[in-house]
């Protein structure tokens, strides 16, 4: 029997592979394999949620995000960064809500994922060797093959950027237009605005992460321990 693409593409409920599944599997065939897809994709959310938060709280310690001072809280109980999981499944809330404002919108949104990623990969490798400070490598470092491996993966990420930005076929209308590069941009925007702002904005007072680590405990500890080796 030839697949009926047009059906599965125009169905009703406006999930294809759901559609697909049904068709070819029956109803519980449908729902005992779409389970495995669902926690799928809650563990990959999941990791994802652990990631952004523990992000979040990085900056918010060092005092860069707004409300730093309550998402960088760690509960005493659990001794984790509850509010910043917290703030982190919010946030990603709303973004989500723009899924109701259309596929152009939400396209372009959910795009931004990696072209975002890629960005900041980009960053700090390029600060690396632009940024005119020594640079201390660390105990694992590639070498002399630090300078070509770093500009294969920013030219790889550079071209798959522009490729992202591409509408997905030629020609495309306003509805049908890629709009992720204007996203692209008004966040990089926002985020200059918001480092570069007179008197309160980042360039005024941040000066990199925070220790967070006693040196007097460490070095301390470490003196205990050559002692405990030398006897």
């Amino acid at each position: 029997m030839e697949p009926d693409l047009s059906a599965a593409l125009g169905s009703p409920i406006g999930q294809s592979m759901a559609t697909i599944l049904l068709n070819s599997l029956g109803r519980n065939g449908c729902l005992a394999l779409g389970s495995f897809v669902i926690s799928a994709q809650f563990m990959v959310v999941s990791s994802l949620l652990t990631a952004a938060s523990r992000q979040s709280f990085a900056f918010a310690r060092d005092g860069a995000l707004p409300f730093s001072r309550f998402i960088s809280r760690v509960n005493k109980r659990t001794m984790t960064p509850v509010n910043a999981v917290w703030a982190s499944a919010i946030a990603a809330l709303l973004i989500g809500l723009l899924v109701f404002a259309g596929p152009t919108t939400y396209t372009s949104i959910f795009s931004l994922g990696i072209a975002g990623q890629y960005t900041a990969y980009c960053i700090p490798i390029l600060s690396r060797f632009l940024g005119g400070r020594e640079w201390k490598p660390g105990p694992f470092t590639l070498g002399r093959f630090s300078l070509p491996v770093a500009t294969v993966a920013v030219c790889w990420m550079v071209f798959s950027v522009i490729m992202l930005v591409f509408p997905t076929a030629p020609g495309p209308t306003a509805e049908e237009m890629n709009y992720m590069i204007v996203v692209l941009v008004g966040w990089i925007t926002l985020c200059l605005v918001y480092y570069y702002f007179p008197v309160y904005g980042g360039v005024h007072w941040f000066n990199g992460p925070r220790t967070t680590v006693d040196d007097v405990s460490f070095a301390t500890s470490e003196g205990v321990a050559g002692s405990e080796e030398s006897t």
